[in-house]
């Protein structure tokens, strides 16, 4: 039944991998005793490395003395194996983790206040070296739950949800590891996030933050809120020092923001990037905030974290990056970057378009336009303008960094409902989409970047394929008349039961120019086509859109505007908005 936050299922399958790894703990412990008498037959030994206080170091294997009260006149010795086992980068021998898994009744509350243990735990956690291996060989002996009792409520525990592959602990574990080990990652930025992590000068608070920054799941109540109180008494116990304490805390508190902001925020808009730093005090904040979110998303399941996503994250690092090394930059300054940026966008793609037309289509569009896009962006966008005839829609497919995805630049005419025709046809073709920009400009051409994916999982989109989405596009983008609907699935059933509360939320404290609706809830085909149906229903129109999939679970951000341009602030069309968005996707009570 469910119990303290947590679904049936999921303490079903908690129960499951607790039991299996026993049973797998128990094979690989019957597996090594017999290999290790075979062994003994036909091998000499082969020599040792003594390191201190006893242990000794053979076949890559941390090993103790035949003492049978090698630990329990000196219980600090338990901590002590799994330093040697980092420093050298071994795992346990067989013995050895057995004897360490039958002492574990002295690691008390004595033990875990113990001065001696705080210090221990400060050294084990600024080592030079990974400690990744060796937290698992905590785990594999018990001794990782017993030395922290707060890990108990994540062991083995499963987030009914799809979205991560992982039990929490194991999440936790990855986490280190690619926190750890930035070079043997094969995604982009991998060399930069190296270099970030080779110089931290805190690297025992952030591997703390990574370790426990799902600390506080499966109870009931904000994981993050929970799991920074219990990293504070955690921080405690190890005697840490007050300023490393509170960023800890801060670390863990604070795990999500980076990540949501990166998804479901509209980069371009200088304020995101400004309102993110003011939650940081320092630039080593930022980069710990930034490794701690990039290991949190690598490692949700394989698939989770695509090149697309890894894109964000990171210039959203390089924007808030910028802002603490101009510190404050008064706003004359970026007016200035503003018309330098436009200068040399004109002397690079004038000889190519005509100085004149490149300059026309900049003033246009509003100022973070030539700030926020890249130059090659700004190619596409002038060719399929140019390309225009004020009546017929221009469509260009490019290749996008995500091999499983490409952007379409779409130039029309801007119309109450665009979006919506958009997506509809885009969708009716099999496609997904996960990213999409409305650039509006005055005169009333819109200039869009619509990224998508295929729905059938197929890479890249074949000649065929694209004519048939153009065809459909304008089509739809043209004519008047009723919007075809997206075909349910015969097949598709009704999401199962989950711990995710889904929610509507509708802001005017996010963006400086436009109105934020985000929308949370389980995945369904036709989804998307629902919410901005609604939305063009009030007559408004989204100027930006990100559609984050995680799993099961689906994040809608639009930004939209009324007929003039501005906000929606009566508090009586924001509830009807907020209400028919509920009504017609129908996720559940919401949650605010």
């Amino acid at each position: 039944e469910d119990r303290g936050g947590r679904l049936a299922e999921e303490e079903m399958m908690r129960e499951y991998y607790s039991c299996a790894l026993t049973l797998c703990r128990f094979s690989e412990h019957m597996i090594a005793q017999a290999r290790r008498r075979s062994s003994w037959r036909f091998f000499p030994l082969r020599p040792r490395k003594n390191l201190a206080d006893g242990f000794f170091l053979r076949d890559r294997q941390i090993h103790i003395p035949p003492n049978l009260h090698f630990f329990e006149h000196h219980p600090q010795r338990l901590l002590m194996t799994f330093i040697h086992a980092a420093e050298q980068g071994a795992t346990l021998a067989d013995e050895t983790a057995h004897t360490v898994h039958d002492n574990l009744e002295l690691v008390d509350q004595a033990f875990l206040h113990d001065k001696h243990t705080a210090e221990l735990l400060r050294r084990f956690f600024a080592l030079p070296q990974p400690i990744e291996g060796a937290l698992r060989e905590m785990r594999r002996t018990g001794f990782l739950e017993c030395l922290f009792p707060e890990w108990r409520g994540i062991a083995h525990l499963v987030r009914y949800d799809l979205a991560h592959k992982f039990t929490v602990d194991e999440h936790s574990l990855l986490c280190l590891y690619y926190l750890e080990n930035p070079l043997e990652d094969s995604m982009s930025y991998a060399r930069e996030r190296y270099m970030i992590w080779r110089d931290c000068r805190e690297k025992d608070v952030l591997r703390l933050a990574v370790l426990f920054h799902d600390i506080g799941k499966g109870r009931e109540g904000d994981h993050s809120a929970i799991g920074a109180r219990l990293v504070d008494t955690i921080a405690r116990r190890m005697r840490l020092p007050e300023e490393k304490r509170n960023r800890l805390v801060f670390l863990v508190r604070h795990h999500l923001l980076m990540g949501r902001t990166a998804q479901h925020r509209d980069l371009s808009d200088p304020q995101v990037a400004g309102d993110f730093s003011d939650a940081l005090d320092r630039p080593e904040d930022l980069d710990m905030m930034y490794l701690l979110t990039y290991a949190d998303l690598r490692a949700v399941s394989p698939e989770a974290m695509t090149e697309w996503k890894n894109g964000l994250l990171w210039q959203l690092y390089l924007s808030t990056r910028d802002i603490f090394v101009s510190e404050t930059a008064p706003k004359g300054e970026r007016r200035t970057r503003v018309v330098t940026r436009k200068g040399r966008i004109i002397d690079q793609l004038g000889a190519e378009f005509g100085r004149e037309f490149v300059q026309d289509h900049l003033e246009k569009l509003p100022p973070s336009y030539p700030l926020y896009q890249s130059m090659d962006a700004i190619r596409q966008h002038l060719a399929a303008v140019r390309d225009y005839d004020g009546e017929n829609p221009v469509i260009r497919f490019y290749p996008h960094h995500d091999p499983q995805c490409r952007e379409i630049v779409l130039v029309c005419r801007d119309k109450v409902g665009l979006f919506n025709r958009i997506c509809t046809a885009i969708m009716l073709e099999n496609f997904n989409i996960v990213d999409a920009r409305l650039n509006t400009r005055r005169d009333g051409i819109v200039v869009n970047n619509v990224i998508v994916r295929d729905a059938l999982g197929k890479e890249g989109v074949d000649e065929s394929r694209q004519e048939l989405m153009q065809q459909r596009v304008r089509k739809l983008v043209t004519e008047e008349g009723e919007i075809p609907s997206v075909p349910r699935a015969s097949c598709e059933t009704v999401a199962g039961r989950s711990s995710f509360a889904s929610r509507v939320r509708i802001r005017n404290d996010i963006s400086a120019r436009f109105t934020v609706i985000e929308i949370r809830c389980v995945d369904k085909k036709g989804l998307l086509q629902d919410s901005s149906s609604v939305i063009s229903s009030f007559g408004l129109s989204i100027h930006f859109a990100r559609i984050v999939t995680e799993g099961s679970r689906v994040t809608d951000i639009f930004y939209v505007a009324d007929v003039r341009g501005e906000k929606i602030t009566d508090e009586e069309t924001l509830n009807r908005l907020r209400e028919e968005l509920l009504s017609r996707l129908n996720p559940g009570t919401p949650d605010d």
